[in-house]
């Protein structure tokens, strides 16, 4: 193989930047220039209902970010990734370690949210679980997390090492890793400085909406939707203790472009590094099909929650 062939695909930084930029713009429109007209034209609803509709994009952007692809230089990288996160409503830093994390534990048990075991779990509280997770408790976590990182050091160091007790044997040192990106001085003062820039825009657009405020409530619910329900449709019913497994889910091509390839997630999963722009091309040469569409695929999970099988082999193309 050619040294050639082997060096990363260039990262679209214009692309990228554009449309952060766009998102940008749409966003502070939407907190702040909305609530200024609203009330003398009812068209100015249109703005939030888009950037509702492009939920998936901006969180593909911010996922660029995660993975350092975003822009070249891994300071502007950082930088713009921690502005996008803070309009999206959570800190790039804590985005970025769950990540990261989930790229490394696909299917552990925090991140295996669909599954329950039937002889130790109670079935409607597993139900209670998956779907209070799909109905947008990951994004109202996130923006929880903004005030949440306000508390003392030491509960915090309780609280992780709690919730950690069970991945700990198989990522020994997944505890040394949160204390130093995220519970280190330098690491929560980022989270608690992100937070409150996260809780002082939405606060200031709720004062500016007044009594429009239910408008701005459906749009970040509108959010929360989308994004819960998308992150983990990608997994639902995959086989446990594999990180690179997942399915790949068909769109149209300009919508696989708007949502920069974010469908074609079994090829991410098994080259993270790898650009938005490339993977299409990369899915074409490994000879990837994607085995259903992003609707049907997204819409599974109301399905419900899957018991665990005993079996580490079980199939898993009926949960399709």
């Amino acid at each position: 193989m050619s040294i050639v062939s082997q060096r990363r695909p260039a990262i679209p930084a214009f692309n990228n930047l554009v449309l952060s930029g766009l998102f940008a713009l749409l966003s502070l429109g939407c907190y702040f220039v909305v609530p200024l007209y609203l009330p003398e034209s009812p068209v100015w609803i249109l703005l939030p209902v888009l950037l509702a509709a492009g939920t998936t994009t901006l969180w593909a952007l911010i996922h660029e970010a995660v993975h350092g692809l975003l822009v070249p230089t891994s300071r502007h990288n950082r930088l713009l990734g921690r502005g996008l996160a803070i309009l999206w409503g959570s800190q790039f830093r804590m985005l970025r370690f769950g990540h990261l994390r989930h790229h490394r534990l696909t299917r552990d048990g925090l991140e295996h949210t669909e599954a329950y075991d039937p002889e130790q779990q109670n079935v409607w509280l597993a139900r209670l679980r998956h779907y209070g997770y799909l109905l947008g408790g990951l994004y109202v976590l996130e923006l929880v997390s903004c005030i949440g990182v306000w508390t003392p050091r030491a509960w915090l160091e309780r609280l992780s090492r709690r919730s950690l007790a069970g991945e700990l044997a198989a990522l020994p040192n997944l505890q040394r890793t949160v204390d130093s990106q995220l519970l280190s001085t330098r690491g929560l003062w980022e989270l608690r400085l992100d937070g409150l820039a996260v809780t002082a825009l939405l606060a200031t657009s709720f004062w500016m909406y007044g009594e429009f405020w239910p408008l701005l409530v459906l749009l970040l619910y509108a959010r929360g939707l989308m994004v819960s329900m998308v992150d983990n449709s990608f997994h639902y019913g995959t086989p446990e203790d594999n990180s690179k497994e997942a399915f790949n889910f068909s769109l149209p091509r300009w919508l696989e472009r708007l949502i920069l390839n974010f469908n074609n997630h079994r090829v991410h999963h098994r080259h993270p590094n790898l650009p938005w722009i490339a993977l299409t091309q990369r899915f074409r040469t490994e000879g990837e099909y994607a085995e259903v569409s992003f609707h049907r695929g997204v819409l599974r999970q109301l399905r419900g929650p899957i018991p665990r099988h005993p079996s580490p082999y079980r199939k898993y193309k009926r949960y399709l």
